[in-house]
């Protein structure tokens, strides 16, 4: 045949390997992004290669080399708010969202996976997803359906340290089950820590909703994170855990109360006839993950840099419908000028009621500085957390932050993180 005929061999049998790999491309675009106007045109030029001189064929292989790796640099930048894939995983199983910054990435779909698998494979019984069962299960500390939590007890001789998880869900979804995304469970009792998982009442969605005795304001929802601490310390001595060594965390909304919990001032009502409300509401640190500073919206545009024009555009209509009144859980708007009223306010705006006598706090953020585009962005955005940290900055309260896109960090494991945090914390109070 000669070396001008192998030649010809070769490019032919290359141009069959590349039309198969333009239709691997074609399906696998179509499967990650639904790009049917891609997919339609990879598979239009199928036959392209056969048509053009070596010199250009050579052009469109390297051109196909570049193409082959853009899927994965899209891949690793698609979410759930850009990928309808992510959109419906995230929906079903809300406790992938392994960083709890209310965004699906397909590292994290990925990782989830590979741990149900791990799980499935190794037959641990651990309900619900959770890594390892709890060992009281569905503990009741208050009056309505959903004041209920999990608590894993370490198997300990002393009274032990807690850290308590607190789920988001914008305060009208999500569950104490979200906790089984949380890494360092094992670890943690394994190193003589228990922890523990809560639920709350949801929030009011409509004036109707306030007929609703299972629902809520905002400030309800805070409350029901203050009873669950007064409970675990109500019960201590039961379950050895140390008063004294209380922690809790949380993303988005839950993060959002365990700020409540370590800027307010303690909820202990000695007087009150219920034991439970006798007990201290003041924690030892704070975790606050993709989190909100303040529900005071009032600040929002300054913090964030938008016009209240820019903000009501990207924020859900939804939540912009929700009467004041109904927010703060008061049956008309005329209550908002009332005592409670204001007293409620002044509940939602964590960071006015920082000093420096609170806690520790850690701070993780892993979005960007980008203009917020949608709900989601714009309610996690990171000025949010830079706020906070500069708030307590100011009033010399210890802070931590985790920012790993802001401050361009090698991407770790948020929870591992914390938890390292929790135990250098835990160990100075150790010995203080």
């Amino acid at each position: 045949m000669g070396k001008r005929g192998d030649c010809l061999l070769f490019l032919k049998l290359f141009e069959v390997g590349c039309v198969y790999q333009i239709q691997w491309l074609a399906n696998y675009f179509h499967w990650l992004f639904g790009f049917t106007q891609c997919e339609r045109w990879l598979t239009l030029n199928l036959n392209l290669l056969a048509t053009i001189s070596p010199m250009k064929f050579r052009h469109a292989i390297t051109s196909l080399s570049v193409l082959c790796l853009l899927p994965l640099a899209l891949s690793a930048q698609a979410t759930s708010e850009t990928n309808e894939k992510l959109k419906a995983a995230l929906e079903k199983y809300p406790q992938a969202d392994l960083n709890g910054d209310g965004l699906l990435t397909w590292a994290e779909a990925k990782k989830y996976r590979d741990q149900m698998r791990s799980s499935q494979q190794s037959g641990k019984s651990a309900p619900l997803g959770y890594p390892v069962e709890p060992t009281h299960p569905e503990l009741v500390y208050g009056p309505y359906e959903r004041n209920q939590l999990d608590l894993w007890q370490a198997n300990v001789s002393e009274p032990a340290p807690i850290i308590i998880y607190i789920h988001g869900g914008g305060f009208v979804g999500g569950s104490k089950e979200k906790a089984a995304r949380v890494t360092f469970i094992e670890q943690a009792l394994a190193e003589g820590i228990h922890f523990a998982s809560i639920n709350y009442r949801y929030q009011y969605r409509s004036v109707e909703d306030l007929d609703d005795p299972q629902r809520t304001g905002t400030p309800g929802c805070f409350l029901d994170g203050a009873r669950a601490v007064q409970y675990l310390r109500a019960n201590a001595a039961q379950w050895k855990i140390d008063p004294d060594k209380v922690i809790v965390f949380g993303s988005s909304a839950g993060g959002g109360i365990s700020l409540f919990l370590g800027a307010n001032d303690d909820l202990a009502d000695p007087d009150s006839e219920d034991p439970i409300l006798r007990e201290s509401s003041q924690v030892q640190g704070v975790g606050h993950f993709s989190s909100q500073p303040t529900y005071n919206f009032e600040r929002w545009p300054d913090i964030l840099g938008l016009s209240e024009a820019e903000l009501k555009k990207v924020i859900n209509p939804n939540k912009q419908t929700v009467p004041g009144h109904v927010k703060l859980g008061l049956q008309s708007e005329a209550e908002v000028d009332s005592e409670i009223g204001r007293r409620y306010a002044a509940m939602l705006d964590m960071t006015a009621n920082i000093d420096p006598s609170d806690p520790p706090m850690f701070i993780y953020n892993n979005s960007g500085l980008r203009h917020p585009t949608s709900h989601g962005q714009t309610v996690h955005h990171v000025k949010l957390s830079i706020y906070l940290e500069e708030q307590l900055k100011a009033n010399d309260v210890p802070a931590q932050r985790l920012f790993p896109r802001l401050d361009e960090l090698e991407q770790t494991d948020p929870y591992e993180a914390f938890y390292q945090w929790c135990r250098q914390l835990l160990a100075a109070k150790s010995q203080a």
